[in-house]
């Protein structure tokens, strides 16, 4: 068997951590932070210097909707949306509105409501958790950098069937350069920042992953070490992970220290234990 496919042919995240994976096949496309035309934009996102002012976003494609809280002229609490359309490169931009309905203590009444479109705005990931919002409202442009705000940490807990796609390149050994595309059963166990995620494939090498866990919005990440019991040894970044009702993913960068290799790729797991 390759020793290359070793990192990903069993993985465990240790997300405080220590990750055991099982050796298999996988590929993937050069991801990470750096693919943010990629990137779901859809979260809470804010400034933190200005707590009390945020917006929200939720994707669809290449349409994102966009709600704003923020402050009139008087200092009035004011809401504002904006159609968005995914542009060149890592932009989204459109028309922005604003409107108008009865006090939340009346019942509605529809010839209060109104909706008018007052400005333009524009959205521009800088990495996948970051971005420049620039947005006009009557004349009075505004512009601020912001990042997705977290909530809490996600709970990865429970037992998954999982697909990856990674490639392996520079290697040492030329022949280890390889596309490797495969599929595992998954344990995940999690306590707060640490985790454990056994993954195995059949009864091939298994290789285990530790490091420190975070969490920007709904997008974790993991810089980890590992060590194979093939004997390869390296590090690894994980990126962009989600946890999704049932699955959860991520995208993946690393490198071997003793086989030279360069991993990039993702992966998705299924919980098949929730409906």
């Amino acid at each position: 068997m390759n020793k290359a496919t070793c990192w990903f042919r069993i993985f465990v995240i240790s997300l405080g951590l220590g990750l055991t994976w099982m050796q298999g096949p996988a590929h993937a496309q050069s991801g990470g932070p750096n693919t943010v035309a990629g990137v779901d934009i859809s979260d809470l996102w804010w400034d933190p210097a200005e707590s009390g002012w945020g917006m929200q976003f939720t994707q669809a494609g290449d349409f994102a909707f966009a709600t704003a809280f923020i402050y009139g002229a008087q200092n009035q609490p004011t809401w504002v949306t904006a159609h968005l359309a995914h542009g060149e490169g890592a932009a989204f931009t459109g028309p922005l509105f604003v409107t108008t309905g009865s006090p939340y203590g009346s019942p509605w009444n529809s010839a209060s409501a109104t909706i008018r479109e007052a400005g333009t705005m524009t959205f521009t990931l800088l990495t996948s958790s970051t971005g420049d919002l620039t947005y006009t409202i009557d004349g009075v442009t505004v512009a601020k950098q912001l990042q997705r705000q977290t909530l809490r940490f996600d709970d990865y807990n429970g037992d998954y069937v999982s697909a990856v796609y990674v490639t392996a390149s520079e290697c040492t050994d030329p022949a280890n350069d390889i596309v490797y595309t495969g599929t595992y059963g998954v344990a995940v166990s999690q306590s707060s920042t640490t985790m454990s995620v056994a993954w195995q494939r059949d009864s091939e090498s298994a290789c285990t992953y530790s490091g420190t866990y975070g969490q920007t919005g709904k997008l974790g990440q993991l810089s980890a070490d590992y060590s194979c019991t093939s004997g390869e040894v390296g590090t690894m970044e994980f990126s962009e992970m989600q946890k999704r009702a049932g699955m959860f993913s991520a995208r993946v960068t690393g490198r071997s220290s003793n086989l030279g290799c360069a991993y990039s790729g993702k992966f998705t797991g299924i919980d098949i234990s929730v409906p």
